[in-house]
């Protein structure tokens, strides 16, 4: 008998970050592939031999939204469904974990672990009185009373809009967890009650109300299988995709959106570049070995120019072959503005999706500068020649002209997505005004079509158009000719299975960027503010600040 383990371990991205290197990765930061764990689970599909499969939560696991939980279990599911018996092995149970193990057949927890879930929360950091200390003005113009991205630098606390739309997320997403772990462990709802009343079980208190099946460390696990005469096995996973037939493109659309090309950043994560994304797209658009494309969106948004010019793109595309839109945990504000020629749009069902609004911020570093012995000076030809430049306050009629510029842009997205959605523009308005929703919100609304994962818009392109087919992804993670020898040399390694198909990885990221706002990500992911000495956080304040304030400098971001 044949087994296969699929390890979890790192924060959770769509497919590799941009750019090329000696392994495809750096030795920074663990990064979960989703792509590649995609390709194993249909790998496994198609393997008969294989009967079980171990699925392995490490603690270093973290998606970067809650819909990164319903992904891991929707493809849980998919095997539990074709007849594999699916075993699921955490240390701890939280939450994530016990919903994600709910779509498994049996589930361990370590002996020494604790299994709870006491519910969802989210905190948020306030920088404004920082940047005031430090003499960082920032002024913010913005379309939408929901449209929260920069109220950590505009506020000192939630407002009343921002603390309404986060709560109800949290409770849409609680709900929809509840919902699938009553079902998956055939129990009433009201079995969930003692856990999110504080209860937190023993691994022993955990088996005997029948949370879980076993109670044993890992090595005692696969050893036990190994007496049982279990052989592991690996199937092949190729970074280029998988499947037989007509080719289907899958093109992963991930970070913030930006001009110029993709590429990483240390403090703000991955951003997508337009240019790379609309050479990718024309490509596609001439290939005629390429019958469809689905596009999986997993960003929250960035520049109003790049997204346009991405959609452009789209639309181009559209016409030679049809498209359909996946969105990932995340696909908002611009993210959303990319989507809208899609021919039939999918979401997980908690996608943070929507945020339809406009977002812009113009710094002043003038005084900041000042305090560290810098001044400036400018010559200019006309009065506005310098306009939105970070070294001098706007005057009033700026503001007034980029007021309307914003008033101008948040009506084009209402007018981009009434188009699309096949509704007025006063009916999109009402659901709009940089509002988040989750996936299953979205379709209530009618701003999406379709509750479903990435395999589910596959299977519609499949279904709809090309019969059988061969997935492709785009952009394929790359690695030079020495990386390539050099992970054949590294053997069976670290994970194993895991590790040799890369769903775990290191790259160099700070800060995810997809998700939160860059202010957030970047602290918390550079210090840990419950164990950081008090004498560390005012320059590693200072350094992200110095960071934010020159990405602010472009203007004319909406998120």
């Amino acid at each position: 008998m044949k087994y296969c383990e699929l390890v979890l371990d790192g924060v959770l991205h769509e497919t590799a970050p941009p750019g090329r290197s000696l392994t495809g990765a750096s030795t920074t930061r663990a990064q979960f592939r989703f792509d590649r764990f995609l390709a194993g689970v249909e790998a496994l599909l198609r393997n008969q031999r294989v009967t079980r499969v171990l699925v392995h939560r490490m603690p270093g696991f973290r998606p970067q939204a809650h819909a990164g939980y319903e992904m891991i279990h929707a493809q849980i599911k998919r095997l539990t469904s074709a007849g594999k018996e699916v075993w699921f092995y955490a240390e701890q149970y939280a939450v994530g974990d016990i919903y994600m193990a709910s779509a498994a057949t049996r589930r361990v927890i370590h002996p020494l672990g604790t299994l709870q879930a006491l519910g969802l929360s989210r905190s948020f950091l306030f920088f404004r009185k920082a940047l005031h200390e430090r003499k960082l003005q920032v002024e913010v113009f913005r379309r939408g009373r929901y449209k929260g991205a920069l109220d950590s630098i505009r506020n000192d606390r939630l407002d009343h809009a921002q603390r309404e739309q986060h709560s109800e997320l949290l409770s849409a997403v609680v709900n929809e967890f509840q919902d699938r772990i009553a079902e998956g462990y055939r129990r009433p709802l009201s079995d969930l009650g003692p856990l999110t009343g504080g209860k937190v079980l023993t691994a022993r208190e955990a088996y005997e109300r029948a949370w879980v099946h076993h109670c044993s460390s890992y090595p005692e696990l696969v050893g036990d299988w190994r007496d049982k005469k279990f052989r592991k096995i690996e199937p092949k996973v190729s970074d280029k995709g998988f499947g037989r037939g007509k080719t289907v493109a899958v093109v992963y659309l991930e970070g913030t959106i930006v001009t110029g090309s993709s590429r990483s950043s240390p403090i703000f994560g991955r951003s997508l570049g337009a240019a790379t994304v609309c050479e990718q797209l024309s490509r596609l658009e001439r290939n005629r070995r390429v019958k469809a494309v689905v596009l999986r969106i997993n960003s929250g948004g960035g520049s109003a120019t790049a997204s346009e010019s991405i959609l452009h793109a789209v639309e181009r595309l559209k016409r030679t072959k049809p498209v359909v839109v996946s969105m990932g945990e995340v696909a908002a504000s611009g993210g959303y503005w990319i989507a809208t020629q899609a021919q039939r749009l999918f979401v997980e069902h908690t996608t943070i999706t929507g945020s339809i609004g406009v977002l812009m911020a113009v710094l002043n570093l003038r005084e900041f500068l000042k305090t560290r012995g810098i001044t400036e000076d400018t010559v200019k030809t006309h009065e506005h020649a310098d306009l939105a430049e970070p070294f001098r306050r706007l005057t009033n009629d700026e503001r007034q002209q980029l007021d309307e510029i914003i008033s101008k842009l948040y009506y084009a997205f209402l007018k981009r997505v009434a188009e699309f959605r096949e509704r007025s523009v006063a009916d999109i308005d009402r659901v709009a005004e940089g509002r988040v929703w989750t996936g299953y919100d979205a379709v209530r609304l009618g701003l999406a079509d379709e509750v479903g994962g990435l395999s589910e818009a596959i299977e519609y392109v499949r279904r709809i158009h090309t019969g059988s087919c061969r997935v492709r992804y785009i952009p394929r993670a790359r690695r030079s000719v020495a990386g390539r020898l050099l992970a054949r040399s590294l053997g069976t390694g670290a994970h194993a299975f895991g590790a040799r198909l890369g769903f775990r990885e290191e790259v160099s990221e700070v800060a995810s960027g997809a998700a939160g706002d860059a202010f957030r990500s970047a602290w918390l992911d550079c210090v840990e503010l419950h164990r950081a000495p008090l004498a560390l956080w005012t320059p590693v304040l200072e350094r992200i600040l110095g960071a934010v304030a020159t990405e602010l400098c472009s203007g004319g971001h909406y998120r």
